[in-house]
Order: C-alpha cells, then sequence, then structure tokens
C-alpha cells in the first residue's frame, strides 16, 4: 500500500473505512448511503484490483445503502493493528504515527467522508480524547485551527469557522 492508494485508506480510515481482521489477513470495507454511489464507486476504482463491485446494502431501517470490500491481505493486518487497539473488535482510534501518514489528499478524503458543506464547513468526528488530541496534530499539521463543538458523548465536529479558514481547509467559504 503506497502512493494515492496508502492516501486514500488513511483519509478513509479518519473516515468512513473500517478494517476487518480475518484469521491471518484483513479486508477494508464501507459504507456509505445509496446517493454516495458514484463516491463510493470511486474509492473502488482507486483500490484496483483489491476492491470487489459496489452492491446495494440491505438495510433493516429502509434506506438505501451501498458497499464496497476488498479483498483480504495480510498487508493490511499492519494497517489494521495501527487504527484499532484489538485484533478483533473495538473502536477505531488514532495514533501519532497516522500524523506524518496524512497528506492533502487523504486530508481531502476524510472530509469527503464525513465533512459537512454547510454554512461553515465541518468534518464530523467520533473517538476518544486521545485520539482527538491526534486529530488536532493533523490540522496543526497543515495550519487548521477548527474549533471543536461537542456534540453527543465524545462525537463532535471540527469546525472551519471563519472564511480565511474554511478556503485554506477546503476551498471554500460560507455556502
Amino acid at each position: 500500500i503506497e502512493g494515492q492508494l496508502r492516501s486514500l485508506l488513511v483519509g478513509s480510515m479518519l473516515g468512513d473505512g473500517r478494517l476487518v481482521r480475518r484469521v491471518n489477513a484483513t479486508h477494508y470495507m464501507e459504507r456509505h448511503c445509496g446517493a454516495q454511489r458514484p463516491y463510493l464507486e470511486w474509492k473502488a476504482a482507486m483500490w484496483g484490483p483489491w476492491a470487489y463491485d459496489v452492491v446495494d446494502v440491505p438495510d433493516k431501517r429502509g434506506f438505501t445503502q451501498v458497499g464496497m470490500i476488498t479483498c483480504a491481505h495480510e498487508s493490511l493486518n499492519e494497517w489494521q493493528a495501527m487504527f484499532y487497539a484489538a485484533k478483533d473488535k473495538g473502536w477505531k482510534r488514532l495514533v501519532p504515527d497516522i500524523v506524518d501518514l496524512v497528506d492533502e489528499f487523504a486530508l481531502a478524503v476524510w472530509y469527503m467522508d464525513d465533512g459537512y458543506a454547510g454554512w461553515w464547513p465541518d468534518i464530523t468526528f467520533g473517538a476518544d480524547d486521545a485520539s482527538r488530541a491526534i486529530a488536532w496534530s493533523i490540522f496543526d499539521k497543515f495550519g487548521l485551527k477548527p474549533r471543536w463543538q461537542l456534540k453527543v458523548r465524545n462525537t463532535g465536529a471540527f469546525i472551519m469557522g471563519d472564511e480565511d479558514l474554511a478556503e485554506a481547509a477546503f476551498g471554500m467559504g460560507p455556502q
């Protein structure tokens, strides 16, 4: 995993991506609402031969969802270990090594996964305080100083709450 695929993986893991460990190998998976099928198809194309086709995913609530999955490969094991404390379960977490792996492309993917282009663009984030501190380090790396708004428990949003910050982060101001 290198180059743009590495950036895609890192940005996706900051966002909606999941790495699922099997016995000896790990696969990547992601789901989105049906309206985001083209975005997920773009990601599957970026994965190339690793990815299976984007498929419709049944949802008990009646929503249209789409999902993609890659083949399982042992080279994804180290990535799974980086983003999860346990091999078989648990919440995603961020560790300091991730900061160096985030480039502009990874930041853009993170925003596309968890961002909102409202009046002020923001990125929803839900993880423990230690992971949030790593997220702050990622923003610092790019000279970004969003404000944090807590919503529920550990979930909140990094808000790019002025025109200069919104432009610097994502090339946009108030919508």
